[in-house]
């Protein structure tokens, strides 16, 4: 049986980016290992991606529904790649969910709607401040997203850093850090588990 890595943290924390280098370093070293992200791009997906751009309004709700619909589609097609022993490296997961959409949600019915989803093995939370993520995003694209302004971010990561206690196999690490420090820190806590 495979492992579900779970790579979260708020917009502009670098979870894509350390998706990819851990990727490329369990590729390396021969590993089966497998990459991908929510939301995804199957047509669900798609309508999320249209509401977190602000093209395509919905209730807060509904959103929800749509990331629970997307991941329980996405995780059934991953059973393959897990039975056969991959490592799956997912940009997000269902503690974004906890996160994000408990703002606007009960936790507890976020919990009930993802009940019957595959929790992750091993879930890393790259904590990083608002302000410091902003930046970031300033820096790497044109517009804010949905959830992108400060206040809302602040209540994201203070969601995180509380609903992470409720998951597998946990680890924060300081997102402020380099690329490559973060990189480390995430790599000596995961190496440990899947060995």
């Amino acid at each position: 049986m495979g492992y579900l890595i779970a790579i979260e943290g708020i917009d502009g924390a670098g979870s894509s980016t350390q998706v990819e280098l851990l990727y490329n370093y369990f590729y390396d070293l021969g590993f089966p290992v497998y990459k991908t992200k929510e939301p995804t791009t199957s047509p669900i997906g798609m309508l999320i991606h249209k509401s977190l751009k602000k093209e395509y309004v919905i209730s807060k709700h509904t959103l929800a529904l749509l990331f629970a619909a997307d991941r329980y589609e996405h995780v059934r097609q991953l059973d393959s790649f897990l039975n056969d022993g991959y490592i799956i490296l997912m940009d997000r997961y269902i503690l974004s969910s906890l996160a994000y959409q408990s703002i606007d949600c009960s936790p507890d019915w976020i919990r009930t709607i993802n009940q019957n989803i595959r929790a992750a093995d091993i879930t890393i939370l790259i904590d990083v401040p608002p302000d410091v993520a902003l930046k970031r995003i300033d820096t790497s694209r044109k517009g804010h997203e949905l959830f992108e302004e400060f206040s809302t971010l602040l209540k994201v990561r203070e969601n995180y850093l509380k609903y992470i206690k409720t998951m597998n196999n946990y680890f924060i690490v300081d997102g402020t850090l380099s690329i490559d420090e973060v990189f480390k820190s995430i790599i000596s806590y995961i190496l440990p588990l899947i060995k």
